[in-house]
């Protein structure tokens, strides 16, 4: 199993009021809707620390991104901002907004 702390469902629903469900693969899906009804789903992997992130508008993909090696994971409640970095042979930093409409940033920085 994965060494980084993933919030729980219940930690997350009472934080963001979002859905989440953990399949037989453990695989943790979390679904945001926006005020535009646009919707966003992030899969983690929990035992490979795999993420995958699909942001559908009007039922069409706009954004479908996946990476592995999950190094943290942060969440601001506050903000409602969820931040993930991932550790290749250059740092990527995935900061997602929620609300009021979603917002996906990449960065990277050679280590």
């Amino acid at each position: 199993m994965s060494k980084i702390l993933i919030p729980s469902c219940d930690d997350l629903v009472s934080m963001f009021g979002c859905d989440c469900s953990i399949d037989e693969n453990y695989t943790q899906k979390i679904g945001f809707l926006d005020e535009d009804a646009s919707e966003l789903n992030i899969y983690i992997g929990l035992v490979d620390d795999s993420v995958r992130i699909i942001l559908n508008k009007n039922s069409t993909i706009v954004n479908d991104i996946y990476m592995e090696k999950l190094e943290e994971f942060y969440f601001e409640e506050n903000k409602q901002i969820i931040k993930m970095i991932f550790n290749s042979s250059y740092k990527i930093t995935i900061e997602i907004e929620l609300w009021s409409k979603f917002m996906i940033k990449i960065s990277g920085m050679v280590i």
